[in-house]
């Protein structure tokens, strides 16, 4: 089985210098996919840190009726300098989402946002804009 045939890679939000002000992530239309998972690469965290990510939905292709998911929250501890952390959507439930790094006080830096778009219903698109289409395959 070859792993980039069974989801849809796309970037969900790009490199965020260290700040204090919340940042939404890219709008990503999942039509044909049924579940998703957001994996977020963190950068260093200036002790005292409150940040925490979250997943916003809604029906509007601008998310001008973004709602948070329910449980949907993965809060970032000030010793988290660069782990990776996961949130998954088992069910989506409206057709676009974004991810929402929210930071409190002191400095967060974010390397970068993955969105995995699984449960698809026909194979992922080979040129998605936000994915080269290269893949290396070695067995």
């Amino acid at each position: 089985m070859q792993i980039t045939n069974e989801f849809d890679t796309r970037l969900a939000m790009g490199y965020q210098a260290a700040g204090t002000s919340d940042v939404n992530g890219n709008i990503l239309d999942t039509q044909g996919a049924s579940s998703l998972c957001f994996l977020a690469a963190l950068g260093p965290i200036v002790s005292g840190g409150v940040q925490s990510l979250k997943v916003q939905h809604g029906d509007q292709s601008d998310l001008s009726d973004a709602a948070d998911i329910d449980g949907a929250v993965y809060t970032i501890g000030d010793t988290d300098d660069d782990k990776l952390c996961a949130i998954e959507v088992a069910r989506a439930t409206k057709r676009y989402v974004r991810i929402v790094l929210l930071r409190e006080t002191q400095n967060c830096t974010l390397y970068s946002v993955i969105a995995l778009l699984g449960d698809l219903r026909k194979k992922p698109p080979a040129n998605h804009s936000t994915f080269d289409g290269k893949t290396v395959v070695a067995s």
